[in-house]
């Protein structure tokens, strides 16, 4: 199948940056002529991950980057790509949230990775020469899309 890099942009460790991100994922739906359904899941989805480093993959208070790309792969397929050189952790080991609890004795957290695991196609993780690399895949058809 045919990939065309759509976007690509490194961002400081820091959850301000979050409309930045935002709007690194709708120039890369405007160009693939994403579906508002679509665009709303991956919107969740691209944040949620982008918090979740920001938040978790840093011991210390330097700064570090997130390296956020996205590509097209044949018509509908758009693949995300996060990078960072924070500590190991693979999401997609991340234990499923006991949904059968009532709210108020669940534990917080594991709910916005269980989310981004049930709205993408595929969440695969890597490490890369000291590096976490996590990949999302979607279909960006709205029949694929189911929120919103």
């Amino acid at each position: 199948m045919e990939k065309t890099a759509l976007v690509a942009r490194t961002f400081p460790n820091d959850l301000s940056q979050l409309a930045g991100l935002t709007e690194l994922v709708s120039e890369a739906a405007d160009i693939m002529d994403v579906h508002q359904r679509c665009l709303f899941e991956l919107t969740l989805a691209v944040e949620e991950i982008f918090t979740n480093i920001v938040k978790y993959a840093f011991d210390d208070k330097a700064p570090h980057t997130i390296r956020v790309s996205m590509e097209k792969v044949g018509e509908r397929v758009l693949v995300t790509r996060f990078e960072d050189d924070g500590k190991p952790f693979d999401p997609t080991r991340a234990a499923e949230p006991d949904l059968n609890l009532p709210v108020e004795l669940r534990p917080v957290g594991k709910l916005g990775i269980f989310l981004v695991k049930k709205i993408m196609d595929s969440m695969t993780y890597e490490r890369v020469e000291g590096k976490n690399v996590i990949t999302l895949t979607k279909t960006m058809r709205p029949d694929a899309c189911v929120l919103g």
